[in-house]
């Protein structure tokens, strides 16, 4: 029980971690926004939050034209997760000084995910 508690939290606080640019209008007439996140998958959903309050705004939907997600944190990916798994397991056995001691290679932008998006 006290591990979904734990992995409960750990989700909220990586989904609040998320960031957006603001909203661009390009010359071609779409949208463009940029979300941020430690995670992959928070870094896309912070950006299509953002354009589906824009464009609900304006009684309208979002339609996306593209969608790009860039890795842009230290080192390359792979040895990211790495990093972050082996601090995971520590903390599971509780050996909370190895946890600490590897560290984490996450920032709340390693992730970016562009969306260029019309409203209709």
């Amino acid at each position: 029980m006290e591990r979904i508690i734990l992995l409960l939290l750990l989700i909220s606080f990586l989904a609040g971690c998320a960031s957006t640019s603001s909203i661009v209008k390009t010359t071609s007439g779409e949208y463009k926004v940029v979300g941020y996140s430690s995670d992959k998958v928070f870094s896309r959903e912070a950006a299509l939050k953002k354009a589906n309050v824009h464009c609900a705004k304006i009684n309208k939907e979002v339609v996306v034209v593209n969608e790009i997600t860039e890795y842009k944190g230290i080192g390359n990916e792979d040895t990211s997760k790495i990093i972050n798994t082996a601090r995971k397991a520590a903390w599971s056995l509780d050996q909370h000084d190895a946890a600490r001691a590897i560290g984490s290679s996450r920032t709340s932008k390693d992730f970016e995910t562009t969306v260029c998006f019309t409203c209709e």
